[in-house]
């Protein structure tokens, strides 16, 4: 397969348990690994690896940390694979139109749904944050940034926003 393909993204198989053989396998094969693990929720158990020019996305088999990972990582790689020069997604700044209790001392990316009113960007975490949730995906169209250290935040918070469902983005990814 590695003839044919310019990237290999696979879901699963990253952690530590018993059937994750993906990064002894990178081993193996000779890969180089960029990195495995991420202080980040969810998605923490990524792994980037390159073997001569292809790299290997390592995405967790979790839907909503796989979900984080690639858009983090393998659709920017993937756009500048393909000669973009704006690979990032935008950056917004918003109010936080929702509470997020979650304490954490990594960075959360939080799925959200964006709205604008009166000239202002509203962002709202999108139902049930859960690593295995699938609802909350479909339902955003941005991920709130939330730094790591924090207790959580309440609403009407200033917060940072990733948009997700942009066509252009930007030449660099700016918190």
């Amino acid at each position: 397969m590695l003839q044919e393909v310019d990237a290999i993204i696979t879901t699963g198989g990253v952690s530590v348990g018993d059937y994750d053989h993906l990064p002894k396998l990178y081993e193996a094969l000779g890969a180089v690994e960029l990195f495995n693990k991420v202080g980040m929720r969810p998605g923490s158990v990524t792994t980037v690896s390159m073997l001569d020019d292809t790299p290997l996305f390592g995405l967790s088999g979790n839907p909503s940390a796989c979900y984080t990972g690639f858009e983090l990582f393998a659709r920017p790689a993937l756009l500048k694979m393909m000669g973009h020069d704006r690979i990032h997604a935008p950056i917004l700044d918003a109010v936080l139109d929702g509470d997020f209790k979650k304490a954490n001392p990594f960075t959360r990316f939080v799925r959200a749904e964006i709205d604008y009113c009166d000239g202002r960007v509203y962002a709202r975490p999108a139902g049930f944050n859960k690593s295995n949730a699938v609802t909350s995906i479909a339902r955003s169209n941005g991920i709130i940034v939330l730094p790591g250290g924090t207790r959580g935040y309440e609403k009407g918070d200033g917060v940072k926003v990733m948009m997700t469902d942009m066509t252009t983005g930007t030449p660099q990814f700016d918190l």
